[in-house]
């Protein structure tokens, strides 16, 4: 549903690495993925289109990480 469709891990857009938690905004519109080993929030949509394309909402930096 999200992520490489062969399952490869990595930091591009449509790849994860290491994903922890998932949760759905209020409107069940997106979910959000815990990106662990990229550091980042992923949001993905729930309907229409390609959904395995996220867009990186939040990245945190080396010193937060």
């Amino acid at each position: 549903m999200a992520g490489d469709d062969q399952g490869i891990a990595g930091e591009g857009v449509n790849q994860l690495n290491t994903p922890y938690y998932i949760a759905f905004d209020s409107t069940n519109q997106y979910f959000y993925v815990a990106d662990h080993e990229n550091a980042r929030i992923q949001r993905f949509s729930v309907a229409g289109g390609d959904n395995r394309t996220g867009v990186t909402v939040f990245k945190f930096d080396d010193a937060t990480a």
